[in-house]
């Protein structure tokens, strides 16, 4: 007998299928309950499978890489604009206060994001890129937060260094040009 049962649970009870379609349920010779699989299910299961692996970056690191982008991705951001940017965008300290000094990259996320795909190993999760980014470096000259209040930025060009994880930059380290 085969039908459309509302959950094994009816089918358990020896239910009679309704008119509405669910899940599809076959009963065997010896009353085992068997769900047969429809290819549609099969399918989004591979296309589940295959975008878990290529996303496959953890919720932990992707949320390391958006608070990385949140404080470093900043390829309109000029010397003028350190309090208002890193105030609007929530930017704090370790310990919730005003951050002492946080640096711009004046670059798009590809390109960014691609340090860490080049063969610029460091060592271990440190990659460096062999062209320099243009760089906005904010200091804090007073405030508590939320009152932080930064210096003109300072403009340069260098090498970055990165942190990275799963493919994704995580930190930005702070180095001295070559």
């Amino acid at each position: 007998m085969t039908g459309y049962f509302r959950s094994f649970k009816d089918l358990a009870k020896g239910a009679q299928p309704s008119g509405k379609r669910r899940t599809k349920y076959s009963l065997t010779q010896k009353n085992k309950q068997v769900m047969e699989i429809h290819r549609s299910s099969v399918i989004v299961l591979l296309l589940l499978s295959v975008s878990s692996f290529t996303h496959g970056q953890s919720a932990y690191i992707r949320a390391r890489y958006q608070k990385f982008l949140n404080q470093h991705l900043a390829p309109f951001v000029n010397r003028e604009m350190c309090t208002d940017v890193i105030r609007n965008r929530n930017i704090v300290s370790e310990t919730g206060g005003c951050k002492p000094v946080n640096t711009f990259i004046q670059a798009n996320e590809n390109q960014i994001t691609a340090v860490c795909g080049r063969n610029n190993r460091l060592n271990n999760n440190l990659f460096q890129n062999n062209q320099q980014f243009s760089v906005v470096t904010c200091n804090l000259r007073s405030g508590q937060w939320p009152n932080c209040v930064y210096d003109t930025g300072r403009l340069s060009t260098r090498y970055i260094v990165l942190a990275c994880e799963q493919g994704l930059p995580v930190h930005y380290e702070i180095v001295h040009n070559r």
